[in-house]
């Protein structure tokens, strides 16, 4: 496997190990792929999930 490596985020710098592991052997994505995606679309998804749940927790016996 690759070295580790740093990208920003947040302004902050993750350190990510392993970068050259493939997750998705199909279309031969990496983990470094799969970061840099999350960090082009995160912007937009934070966006969209502002103010909005993102669990739900049920009580069904309650």
């Amino acid at each position: 496997m690759g070295d580790a490596v740093e990208l920003e985020a947040g302004g902050r710098t993750v350190r990510l190990s392993s970068p050259d592991k493939v997750f998705f052997p199909e279309r031969g994505f990496t983990k470094l792929d799969l970061a840099r995606y999350y960090l082009a679309v995160g912007p937009g998804i934070l966006r969209a999930l502002r103010d909005r749940p993102t669990t739900l927790e049920r009580y069904p016996k309650a």
